[in-house]
């Protein structure tokens, strides 16, 4: 369990290494700390440990076009969206379209 402001904020957090260069990251939100800003903390701390301790250079998102939720949190912690791809991913035995935003290593520098 993740804390946030001395709360319960995820029940998890995690990465995926697709390359050396490009890792994936995703983090279940409790119900009760949606909508509160926890995941723009968490991800942002994720992120700059992923960064800095890991010398990750390069973080991907990949959210589906509905999810207004989980792009405003990736917007709040700096991320930047590179586009729409089509039918990236099958989600429920359907193929998805998904936005891919990334984070830079270099961008946090800045």
């Amino acid at each position: 369990m993740m804390h946030v402001r001395g709360r319960s904020a995820a029940s998890g957090c995690g990465y995926a290494t697709s390359t050396s260069a490009v890792h994936r990251s995703g983090t279940p939100i409790v119900r009760s700390a949606r909508g509160k800003g926890c995941a723009a903390q968490i991800l942002t701390g994720l992120s700059e440990w992923a960064h800095t301790t890991l010398k990750i250079p390069r973080l991907e998102l990949y959210v589906e076009p509905w999810n207004a939720a989980s792009l405003r949190t990736a917007d709040n912690a700096g991320f930047t969206r590179e586009g729409l791809l089509r039918s990236w991913q099958e989600v429920g035995g359907e193929r998805k379209d998904m936005y891919m935003l990334s984070k830079l290593r270099d961008a946090d520098a800045e």
